[in-house]
C-alpha cells in the first residue's frame, strides 16, 4: 500500500508541474524538497545551502525557488532566523 505522505507529496508535485506560474527551476526545487520532507510531519527544516548543493546551485538561487513556490501558493515557509534553517511545508491548492 502506498504511503499517504508520499501520495500527498506526489499530488503536490503534480499541481506544481502543471501550474504555468511556476518555472522549471522552481519545479526542480520542489522535487528536491521532497527528498527532505519528514515522513511523519510532512515538512522540512532543510537549509538553503543544503538545498542549493543538492541542486547544484547557490543558496541564493535556492532561495529564489523557495520564494516562487511560496508566492504561487504551493509552499508555506516559516522564517526561523539567521543561521538556522527555515521550516517548509507543502500547501495543496486543490
Amino acid at each position: 500500500m502506498a504511503d499517504p505522505i508520499n501520495r500527498e507529496h506526489l499530488e503536490w508535485l503534480r499541481e506544481i508541474a502543471f501550474d504555468p506560474r511556476v518555472g522549471g527551476a522552481s519545479t526542480k526545487g520542489a522535487i528536491a524538497l521532497t527528498r527532505y520532507f519528514n515522513r511523519q510531519t510532512g515538512d522540512t527544516f532543510v537549509s538553503l545551502e543544503t538545498l542549493g548543493n543538492a541542486l547544484g546551485v547557490s543558496a541564493r538561487q535556492a532561495a529564489r525557488m523557495i520564494d516562487e513556490l511560496e508566492s504561487t501558493g504551493h509552499l508555506n515557509a516559516e522564517r526561523i532566523g539567521k543561521r538556522k534553517p527555515n521550516r517548509y511545508s507543502p500547501r495543496r491548492l486543490a
